[in-house]
């Protein structure tokens, strides 16, 4: 599995990401929003679909 930490300003199309992928998503320790894509098939497809959110490989605490 591959797993990115997600950032969007736009609220609308994250709460769209959260209902379309719920079954990728999780809370990391912090409670921060992750994408847990099982292959990097399922995550550039996933980046393709939200362009406007990013999906970061690190996260700073």
């Amino acid at each position: 599995a591959t797993v990115r930490w997600l950032d969007c300003e736009d609220a609308q199309r994250l709460g769209e990401l959260k209902k379309k992928a719920a079954q990728n998503l999780a809370l990391d320790a912090s409670g921060a929003l992750t994408y847990l894509a099982p292959n990097l098939a399922n995550l550039r497809l996933a980046q393709e679909r939200w362009p406007e959110t990013a999906f970061h490989t690190t996260r700073e605490l």
